[in-house]
């Protein structure tokens, strides 16, 4: 079976995300992630919002 790798990708950051707590909700072709912070709503900086995205697009851990 044939998975296209952007659906992939896609599944695979969201299914990470999940796993680490964050809600994730689709409107349209947006995702937003949110994570309960002691009820307070908090902003990232760019760098923290890389790092998340490379840490929930690695696929090494999928590797066997």
């Amino acid at each position: 079976m044939e998975i296209d790798p952007i659906l992939y990708k896609k599944m695979l950051f969201i299914y990470k995300s999940l796993n680490k707590g964050w809600t994730i909700s689709k409107t349209g072709e947006i995702y937003t992630l949110s994570k309960k912070h002691n009820n307070k709503r908090k902003y990232y900086k760019k760098s923290y919002l890389h790092n998340f995205m490379q840490k929930n697009l690695e696929t090494d851990i999928i590797k066997q």
